[in-house]
C-alpha cells in the first residue's frame, strides 16, 4: 500500500490506519465489512482458574476498554466503553465496534463456517488455479 502497488485489499482497520500514518494512501469503509470478535479462554483444569476469571473480568471493564483506541484503532468489545466519555465521537467514527459502524457490518457466523468451510475452501482453491 505504501508504494502504490496495491489497488484493493482486505485487512484489519488498525493496520490500515497505521499504514496511513506512515504515509500510505489508504481509505476504507465499514459498510458490509465483516464484524468479528475474538475471545479469551481458560484451559480446562487450569490451576488458577479463579484468578484468571478475575483478570478477564477486570480487563473487560469499560474504563479499561475505552483506552484501547489510544494505542490502535481497534474498538472495545465492551459496548459500554463508548458511554464513559473517553472515546470522542470523532474517534468512534473510525472504530469497527462503534454502534454506527457495527450496524452496517456483516457479523461472522461461526455456524456458517462450521458447515461450509471445507467446501468453500476447495471452491476458492479451484478458482485460483483456473
Amino acid at each position: 500500500m505504501k508504494n502504490g502497488e496495491v489497488d484493493m485489499t482486505t485487512g484489519w482497520n488498525g493496520r490500515f490506519d497505521n499504514a496511513k500514518k506512515d504515509g500510505a494512501k489508504v481509505a476504507y469503509s465499514f459498510n458490509q465489512a465483516l464484524l468479528d470478535y475474538d475471545c479469551f479462554a481458560i484451559p480446562k483444569g487450569a490451576p488458577n482458574k479463579d484468578l484468571a476469571m478475575k483478570f478477564l473480568g477486570e480487563i473487560s471493564k469499560p474504563e479499561y476498554q475505552d483506552d484501547l483506541p489510544k494505542y490502535i484503532t481497534y474498538g472495545p468489545t465492551n459496548k459500554t466503553a463508548y458511554e464513559t466519555g473517553e472515546i470522542s465521537q470523532d474517534v468512534a467514527t473510525g472504530l469497527p465496534s462503534s454502534p454506527d459502524n457495527a450496524a452496517v457490518q456483516l457479523p461472522i457466523s461461526l455456524e456458517w463456517y462450521a458447515k461450509w468451510e471445507i467446501i468453500t475452501s476447495e471452491m476458492y482453491q479451484e478458482m485460483l488455479t483456473e
